[in-house]
């Protein structure tokens, strides 16, 4: 096929696939402005985490296996902005981080999910969200992956409780501001993330010329279209729009909610088993396996692999790509019923628990960051030594 009619198919593609969404992102408007929301917002995250190529497990995971950091220090870099926005919107009274935030108990649970979600991400090759965006992009593999994560984030709502002290009501939810006042909070945390920034670096070796991202240089047409973009204005329009929806939403992004209501769903409509729900913590009323399809963060996770689809689409990037060895298709599995399982066991993934929850200063995202660094490094060590060869 010609490579202009190829890609003139593909901005068609691109194009019904864009007014489909809007169209019924605009009919919830009148429905649920919260489906609406979902929508939107999802459409564009999976957007510009296509077109920055960001991805949460290269920033844990190659820093180990390859001695790279960008993606580890443009991740730093969004935490940061991220935060600030949150402490600015918090104090000028715009949104309360108590009730908007993504604030969590922190407990065995954490520390036992963030290993197996460490694990998870080298054995699937991405995390929730990346495999969310590369599904968009046609990876074969990442859609085994995805149902992997749809029965892993079953599994602990049949009764995580019963597993105590391992359970996320056996935690103390711990607000760090609430210990060390506004001021001292936010000191750390800047002291935090240019500690570990130059840290990193010099683990690398990188020249401070390096670390400082180079003028962009392109207009905002290029920003849309062409190269993929830096890694740090990636993670600066993804820091922008958390910020966004925080100030809109009245909440901050998350996707295991709504994959594993839908996981219910499926599991209800055969009637093998009998969910539980009850004082599941994460779920609201509306959770339920009877109102799952109202669930925002579903249509949040659909419409990331939308956005992240019309990136790649509108750039001639899209195709099927099928994993070379039959392997893979075990790793993958495998893989997501462990980012599955432990992102409901520290009741949020990538998204939920660690990127909404440094952000809120939950001490949670924190330590199941830790942890994810910790279980990434050990499985990237038995994953070289045993599994690729």
């Amino acid at each position: 096929m010609n490579g202009s009619v190829k890609k003139n198919k593909y901005i068609i593609v691109a194009s019904l696939l864009m007014v489909a969404l809007m169209a019924l992102a605009i009919y919830f408007i009148t429905y649920d402005v919260a489906l609406f929301y979902g929508l939107l917002f999802g459409l564009f995250i999976g957007f510009f985490l296509q077109r920055s190529r960001f991805c949460f497990a290269s920033g844990f995971r190659d820093i180990f296996l390859i001695r790279n950091g960008s993606m580890t220090r443009a991740l730093l870099f969004m935490l940061f902005i991220n935060s600030i926005g949150f402490f600015l919107l918090h104090v000028t009274g715009n949104i309360n981080l108590f009730q908007a935030g993504a604030l969590q108990p922190v407990g065995l649970n954490t520390i036992i999910g963030g290993l197996l979600f460490g694990f998870g991400l080298i054995l699937a090759g991405s995390c929730v969200s990346g495999c969310l965006m590369r599904m968009g992009e046609g990876y074969i593999g990442q859609w085994v992956v995805f149902v992997g994560i749809m029965v892993g984030s079953y599994l602990p709502s049949l009764d995580l409780d019963s597993l105590s002290p391992f359970s996320p009501h056996a935690g103390n939810l711990i607000f760090i501001p609430d210990y060390l006042g506004w001021l001292w909070t936010i000191i750390i945390y800047v002291v935090v993330f240019v500690f570990l920034h130059c840290l990193i670096s010099i683990y690398e070796g990188v020249t401070v010329k390096k670390i400082i991202p180079p003028h962009p240089g392109r207009s905002f047409k290029k920003i849309l279209v062409g190269k993929a973009i830096n890694y740090y204005y990636g993670a600066f329009f993804l820091a922008l729009l958390h910020i966004i929806i925080i100030f809109s939403w009245g909440r901050t992004v998350s996707l295991i909610n709504g994959i594993s209501g839908f996981s219910a769903w499926l599991v209800d409509q055969f009637n093998r088993l009998t969910p539980y729900w009850s004082d599941h913590p994460g779920w609201s009323s509306q959770d339920v396996v009877s109102g799952a399809w109202l669930n925002p963060i579903l249509y949040f996770a659909v419409a990331l692999i939308i956005g992240a689809a019309v990136a790649s689409l509108i750039n001639s990037e899209f195709r099927l790509r099928f994993p070379k060895k039959p392997i893979t298709y075990l790793y993958s599995l495998g893989g997501g019923l462990l980012l599955g399982f432990s992102s409901n066991m520290a009741v949020g993934c990538n998204f939920g628990a660690f990127w909404s929850g440094i952000s809120s200063f939950s001490l949670q995202g924190w330590v199941f960051g830790l942890f994810i660094l910790i279980g990434s490094f050990l499985g990237g060590k038995i994953y070289i030594r045993f599994l690729i060869h």
